[in-house]
């Protein structure tokens, strides 16, 4: 079957996981310096010194190397490629079921993403646990 003859749905969920498999890979560095950062933020003594996200990042590359920066990445992909996906063909379907007739308003736009958004995390939550553990 060719990709032009899929069903909607299908384009929407392909389209959505090539875009999160795009941003997983571009923004994981800075996912891993935030996962980090909140770590050492929780263990630090207070009236030390703050630790700041280039303190982190240099600390990823010395001790772990460049590609250190992309430790957890798996966990990632399998949390984003299907994440965005779902999000992706929830969003089409939702809005060809109520919104066919018409474009809808702002307010109906932010629910129609908020709702969207809601049940791509909550499939995707035992993911985001498993992917924050490797991070850390």
């Amino acid at each position: 079957m060719e990709f032009s003859l899929a069903h909607p749905v299908i384009k929407a969920f392909v389209c959505g996981s090539l875009s999160g498999t795009c941003s997983t890979l571009l923004f994981q560095p800075l996912d891993l310096v935030k996962t980090r950062l909140q770590t050492v933020q929780n263990s630090v003594q207070p009236g030390s010194g703050r630790v700041g996200m280039v303190t982190v990042f240099l600390t990823v590359v010395r001790t772990e190397k460049l590609l250190g920066l992309w430790k957890g990445v798996s966990p990632s992909f399998v949390r984003c490629i299907p994440g965005v996906g779902i999000y992706f063909s929830t969003y089409y379907s939702v809005k060809q079921r109520f919104f066919s007739d018409r474009a809808p308003r702002p307010v109906e736009s932010v629910l129609l993403g908020g709702g969207a958004r809601c049940v791509a995390g909550v499939c995707m939550l035992p993911v985001t646990v498993i992917k924050t553990r490797f991070e850390v």
